[in-house]
């Protein structure tokens, strides 16, 4: 989604300006904006699907481990 509001691809992207807020501001800025916002969505949500995995093999270890001892 980034990449197409970067690019302006969508069709409400086509004007040169849109209503945002209530306010007329430029394309351009728009989508630069929204893209950054996607971008850094996306890398956050990487981030976290990172982390639980990393917890969910932990938890699997230290699970497989006990049941080894017992």
């Amino acid at each position: 989604m980034g990449t197409l509001f970067r690019l302006r691809l969508l069709p409400f992207l086509r004007p040169d300006a849109i209503l945002s807020g209530g306010k007329q501001v430029s394309t351009e800025q728009f989508a630069h904006l929204i893209s950054n916002l996607f971008y850094v969505a996306a890398a956050a949500t990487l981030a976290l699907a990172g982390a639980t995995l990393i917890s969910l093999l932990r938890a699997k270890r230290r699970y497989g481990a006990s049941l080894r001892l017992k």
